[in-house]
């Protein structure tokens, strides 16, 4: 029938390099308990929110990148150290901070008072339910931030779509606390 065939990370590839979901609005350096780093902030052109990410050293293609993305960020997460997270975000910072090159990406998911509530009293929480929209804002991040090999602080997983946005795994990290 003479139907061209194509995959999904070629869908992904072609509509990465001709549309973006994330607006670049500009960075600055930041001094943390944890170390300095370059923060970059942007913002999701479909939710308005907005993201930030916190780079140590100079990510290149050719070279790997530990990375952590960790979603959603709240406040939470520099008070107590929530189960349905791999790393804590103090061990994260602590660990990209010694490391050569790293990027933390930080993707804000609105918080109302009811899931602060949630993930303030662990005996009343909900399950976790992981917004799969943010996947495609934080691959389309590193990208932008030049980041192609990494490996990912968080616990081995399959993330077969991120070879269409340029992004190969090299490994994971685990928190061996």
């Amino acid at each position: 029938h003479d139907i061209k065939i194509g995959t999904i990370a070629d869908l992904i590839e072609y509509r990465s390099r001709t549309e973006s979901l994330i607006e670049d609005m500009g960075a600055n350096t930041i001094k943390t308990e944890w170390g300095e780093f370059v923060q970059h902030i942007f913002t999701d052109t479909l939710t308005g929110e907005t993201h930030l990410a916190l780079v140590k050293g100079n990510p290149h293609p050719e070279n790997e990148t530990l990375v952590r993305v960790h979603e959603p960020f709240s406040a939470m997460d520099f008070l107590v150290k929530d189960p349905k997270h791999s790393w804590s975000l103090p061990d994260t910072l602590r660990k990209i901070n010694n490391a050569d090159c790293g990027v933390v990406i930080l993707l804000h998911r609105t918080e109302d008072g009811t899931a602060l509530l949630n993930r303030a009293l662990p005996h009343k929480n909900t399950p976790f339910q992981w917004d799969s929209k943010t996947y495609g804002i934080g691959a389309q991040i590193l990208a932008r931030l030049n980041v192609r090999k990494m490996r990912v602080m968080g616990n081995p997983s399959a993330m077969n779509s991120l070879n269409g946005f340029g992004l190969e795994i090299m490994g994971f990290e685990t928190n061996g606390e």
